[in-house]
């Protein structure tokens, strides 16, 4: 099961049957419980390559400029055509 789940690309809708477990050992996880999966069906598989990812989206953007990359540069030249047009 473990193989097949690892080839359903991000953002599909899946549902699972999983029973919460408290961990034994606290020294083998670093959360307060665990799934123990039974089943696993996909709903829904997303594209393989979407436009963007959620930890794109959600990532701090420190420096807007550099950010938009030659997007500023292109409203700006189609400004200027727009201003020399007129």
């Amino acid at each position: 099961m473990v193989a097949y789940t690892g080839k359903v690309p991000k953002e599909s809708i899946v549902e699972i049957k999983a029973t919460v477990n408290v961990p034994k050992n606290a020294v083998d996880t670093s959360q307060k419980v665990e799934l123990a999966v039974s089943e696993f069906w996909v709903i829904n598989k997303s594209a393989p390559v979407l436009p963007f990812q959620i930890e794109d989206a959600s990532r701090l953007v420190t420096d807007q400029a550099a950010e938009d990359g030659a997007g500023g540069h292109e409203e700006q030249k189609e400004g200027e055509k727009a201003a020399v047009v007129k």
